[in-house]
């Protein structure tokens, strides 16, 4: 247990003893009036607590109330938090068109309230912030401060510069240099977009320098006038004697566009820039900044607290020392139940992962394993779930302890190298084949997080005991090939001597075969002489057949050519005349040159209607001359 806050003991302790001393160590004023006799009989009854003990009680009570502001805690562990930030650097147009009044109260006003509310709503966020106008100004770097950036950004005015105009290459300039250690750059820009219609300059620095901009646009494009900054209400700014009317440039979206950003157009509300917001984190990447170790603690202070109200109560009531005894037990009782049941959890929780420890360094592990389980579920503690995986790996339960260890989430990188070490001995102790190539697997994930010694050993030793499962399995193989081959030689042995105990008696038949075999033969030979004959005779004789057949189709042949050749003579003959008919009929024709063939109209016919889909032929047309119409118009 420890204090955290111990300069309460340091500085009040001394006054407050030396005070209690004195008055302690003082005589009770009524002893110097009365007699020893006189007082008792003054007195109601002589069990009353005297004055000395109940100065005492205020004693008592106050110091526990000190102990209580010390605030004793015993410390539950450490966890690591990790700070990220996108560094986003807000850029806000300060020129003299950011007075119009188009949006309430004015544009410069608006754009400054949507800051604010970019700083409440990002509050884990490094923001920097820019004036700009023809030039940038720097009004805040990069910084958790919020606080500070409200308040310089409070103070940002368009009297704060003397030049005019909008530069917004000259911005995005500067914003690089400010963000040039960062790898992704961020730059929100709060503007009514000047009066330049093309962005491509600022877009192509923009892409160099890997810069994402985003613009919320201020104004609407209906516009309003400007007023002048000294002025009273009804004096505007003035061009060649006409007010101005500044409007929202909307060409400026191009460069959040392309330059990988988002345009928003502002609205009355906040909606506009939580919308902005949820852009900038949906497109950038968040780096860690620094990691911070927080430890833990059980507050304990509640104890002392309620310790020092029971002597406070007794310090100021009139109970008599009979009924205080009772009623101490009473009191202790009830504070037990006042106690709220997440400060008695904490105590008894701590009192439980004692207990666990202990058991687990008596090697008593089955107890460690089952208060360690309790505490994990009932709080669900990754840290308490290792310690529990733990107890049940030296209890010899591997697998069970194989899938507490997955369960776990570890809060670092030292915890993620235990898990999956210890994860890789519960692989290798079942030991089969598959178990063991997981414990690979799982050795070389944690040396990829941490070149250990142990790990390595471990690792070399598990490859070794699958090299040797192998040569088992392979020997294993082996004697049963050899056992297979040997059956199968002995049967073979056996089938051998059988066939030759056959083949004796068989030797003796076989003799007496032979010569009925011999005179089969030589009859089927006789047989087969004769049938060789025959068979001579009807291939002559087919020979014969086919010859008459083929002589037969020759004929057949001639008699179809000399057909089609009377028939050829015949076409020639009746195609001579046509043409001679067809001369007699075009030198008819010939005679009257206006008329065409029936032979030719029917050849023209042919010809049309081959080519009428899509054809149009230019006709020859006699050239006239019109007269010029000086009305008529050029198209």
């Amino acid at each position: 247990m420890i204090f955290l806050h111990p300069e309460f003991l340091f500085y009040m302790l001394p006054p407050v003893v030396i005070f209690f001393y004195f008055i302690l160590t003082q005589q009770e004023k009524q002893f110097g009036f009365f007699a020893d006799d006189v007082l008792k009989k003054l007195r109601l009854i002589d069990d009353v607590m005297s004055l000395r003990g109940r100065n005492l009680l205020f004693l008592v009570s106050i110091l526990f109330i000190m102990i209580a502001l010390a605030q004793p805690v015993i410390e539950e562990g450490k966890i690591k938090v990790e700070s990220k930030s996108a560094d986003i650097m807000i850029a806000l147009d300060i020129s003299d068109s950011m007075l119009a009044e188009d949006i309430h109260p004015n544009r410069l006003k608006s754009a400054k309230q949507k800051v604010l509310d970019l700083l409440a709503l990002a509050p884990s966020e490094r923001l920097g912030i820019i004036g700009f106008a023809k030039n940038a100004y720097l009004v805040a770097p990069l910084s958790f401060d919020h606080k500070a950036l409200s308040f310089l950004l409070r103070q940002l005015k368009p009297d704060s510069i003397t030049e005019q105009g909008t530069d917004f290459e000259q911005l995005i300039r500067s914003a690089t240099e400010m963000l040039a250690e960062n790898e992704q750059k961020y730059l929100l820009i709060l503007t009514d977009g000047g009066d330049d219609k093309d962005f491509s300059k600022e877009i192509e620095l923009a892409r160099k320098a890997d810069m994402k901009v985003f613009v919320l646009g201020m104004g609407t494009t209906k516009g309003a006038p400007i007023k002048k900054r000294d002025g009273e209400h009804s004096d505007y700014i003035k061009h060649n004697g006409k007010i101005i009317v500044s409007k929202l440039n909307e060409s400026i979206k191009e460069l959040a566009k392309q330059s990988g950003g988002a345009y928003v157009k502002s609205v009355s509300s906040s909606a506009d820039i939580k919308a902005m917001l949820n852009e900038i984190e949906s497109r950038s990447d968040k780096k860690s900044l620094k990691e911070d170790e927080i430890t833990q603690y059980i507050q304990l202070f509640i104890y002392p607290l309620m310790v020092a109200l029971f002597f406070l109560l007794l310090a100021t009531s009139s109970l008599y020392k009979k009924v205080n005894k009772n009623s101490v037990a009473a009191f202790l009782i009830m504070i037990t139940f006042m106690v709220p049941q997440e400060s008695r959890a904490a105590l008894l929780d701590f009192q439980l992962l004692d207990e666990a420890k202990e058991a687990y360094n008596t090697q008593n592990y089955e107890k460690s394993a089952e208060l360690y389980s309790d505490y994990s579920v009932r709080h669900k503690d990754h840290d308490a779930l290792y310690d529990y995986a733990n107890s049940l790996y030296k209890d010899k339960k591997y697998k069970e302890a194989e899938d507490v260890y997955k369960k776990i989430i570890p809060k670092d990188d030292t915890q993620k190298f235990n898990i999956k070490h210890n994860l890789g001995n519960s692989f290798a102790k079942q030991g089969d084949k598959e178990s063991l190539q997981k414990a690979i697997k799982s050795y070389e994930e944690a040396l990829k997080i941490s070149d250990n010694k142990q790990t390595k050993e471990n690792l070399e030793a598990v490859k070794k005991a699958i090299k040797e499962q192998e040569k088992k399995e392979q020997q294993q193989k082996d004697n049963k090939k050899n056992r297979d081959d040997k059956d199968k030689k002995e049967k073979s042995d056996k089938n051998k001597d059988k066939k030759n105990q056959k083949s004796d008696k068989e030797k003796s038949e076989d003799k007496k075969s032979d010569q009925d075999k011999k005179n089969k033969d030589d009859s089927k030979k006789e047989k087969s002489d004769k049938d060789k004959k025959d068979q001579q005779k009807s291939d002559k004789q087919k020979e014969q057949d086919e010859k008459k057949e083929a002589d037969k189709k020759k004929e057949d042949e001639q008699k179809k050519e000399d057909k089609k050749k009377d028939e050829q003579q015949k076409a020639d003959k009746a195609k001579d005349e046509k043409e001679q008919l067809d001369k007699e009929k075009s030198a008819q024709d010939l005679e009257d040159p206006t008329k065409m063939s029936e032979r030719e109209s029917k050849k023209w016919l042919q010809k049309i209607q081959k080519n009428r889909p899509g054809m149009m032929y230019k006709l020859k047309t006699v050239p006239t001359q019109h007269k010029e119409d000086s009305n008529a118009k050029p198209w």
